[in-house]
């Protein structure tokens, strides 16, 4: 259906350009078309093997189909072929990346794609620790990366986002080290994060008064 789309749009003498393609991409993949969005970017995967140069905008579209797809190696290699040839230079496109990445579990490529970003004197910015300290607390929390960006974004000032604070502190509750939760509660609370209800509950006998106004 997509691709008889563009035909469409060929013999109407209208000749789509990539800032179409780029919202085609998008528009399908919200829809969940994901079938329909993936041949659009297998189609213009082909066109970029055939010379058209694609811009950073499309191809973070094309990831994010491939992710959505599961075709998750194949979203790995066209990402490092875009670095290859110097195509990444959005950090939407390194977000979108972090983002799909912890989705599927792979943490640490996550992480890797972070920590070369800064080999490349690329500074991750606010919207990408947020995108990496989110990615962390997705499944099996992991504690140990997600207390190492923690620090990371504390150095630079950045906010932490309510699910880092709720993992933490279900993590220390897990392990029986109730003080350091009740630390990581109160600096949810003085950061303006309102405490969920599943640790007002389920958890409040284990912190004590720290919810006391």
């Amino acid at each position: 259906m997509a691709q008889e789309l563009v035909k469409d749009m060929g013999k109407e003498n209208c000749v789509p350009d990539l800032s179409t393609y780029t919202a085609l991409i998008h528009g399908l993949n919200r829809g969940g078309k994901v079938k329909e969005a993936l041949d659009i970017s297998e189609l213009m995967l082909k066109k970029q093997q055939d010379g058209l140069p694609l811009d950073t905008k499309i191809y973070t579209a094309i990831l994010n189909s491939l992710f959505l797809a599961g075709k998750v190696s194949d979203a790995v290699k066209t990402f490092e072929r875009m670095q290859t040839e110097g195509n990444v230079t959005d950090i939407m496109t390194y977000i979108a990346m972090i983002k799909n990445l912890c989705a599927v579990g792979h943490v640490r490529q996550a992480l890797d794609i972070k920590e070369g970003m800064i080999r490349k004197n690329l500074q991750p910015d606010a919207r990408l620790y947020l995108a990496l300290s989110r990615g962390l607390c997705v499944g099996s929390p992991h504690i140990e990366d997600l207390l190492h960006v923690v620090q990371e974004m504390r150095s630079k000032r950045y906010e932490l986002p309510a699910e880092v604070y709720l993992t933490l502190v279900t993590h220390f509750c897990s392990v029986g080290k109730f003080d350091d939760a009740r630390v990581w509660v109160k600096e949810m609370i003085n950061h303006g994060h309102e405490p969920t209800p599943y640790l007002r509950t389920t958890l409040s006998s284990k912190l004590g008064d720290v919810f006391v106004e």
